[in-house]
């Protein structure tokens, strides 16, 4: 008898579907390091062992996955910023500041 998944919660991703999820983006993440920014949807799903359709699936659009990669990006930058700043890390911030290619500065 093969031990059945409990169904996930609400929005929650079951645990192949998330790790598939991830594979995807690992996979488009590779794309954009080694210079490729097409993210051509069938050679990513190719590349990650999955379907085309579970591409689509977790993301309609190459706009959809290039969002979320950028967003993970920023995201891991926030949480460095927000590390080096409680632990008044001045030089860690400094070094942040070097891996960013183009600053914004906004005006108040």
């Amino acid at each position: 008898m093969t031990k059945r998944e409990e169904p996930a919660p609400e929005g929650a991703l079951r645990a192949d579907a998330a790790r598939n999820r991830e594979r995807v983006l690992s996979v488009a993440r590779e794309c954009l390091a080694r210079g490729d920014a097409s993210l051509q949807m069938n050679q990513i799903a190719r590349e990650a062992g999955v379907g085309v359709g579970t591409v689509y699936r977790h993301f309609p659009t190459r706009q959809e996955l290039l969002e979320e990669l950028v967003n993970e990006h920023v995201q891991g930058l926030l949480d460095h910023a927000r590390a080096a700043e409680d632990a008044g890390d001045l030089e860690g911030l400094l070094k942040l500041h070097h891996r960013l290619p183009n600053p914004v500065l906004i005006p108040l």
